[in-house]
């Protein structure tokens, strides 16, 4: 149990900035689609 915590602390941040990621590449998306209308 006590060797699975570095890899829990290392996955959180990674996690966190993979949906940080996907939700700007969303906005991003949506605003590239609206200004080509």
């Amino acid at each position: 149990m006590h060797s699975l915590h570095p890899y829990a602390s290392l996955c959180a941040p990674l996690l966190a900035l993979f949906l940080a990621v996907s939700s700007l590449t969303c906005i991003f998306h949506s605003l590239w689609h609206l200004t080509l209308q």
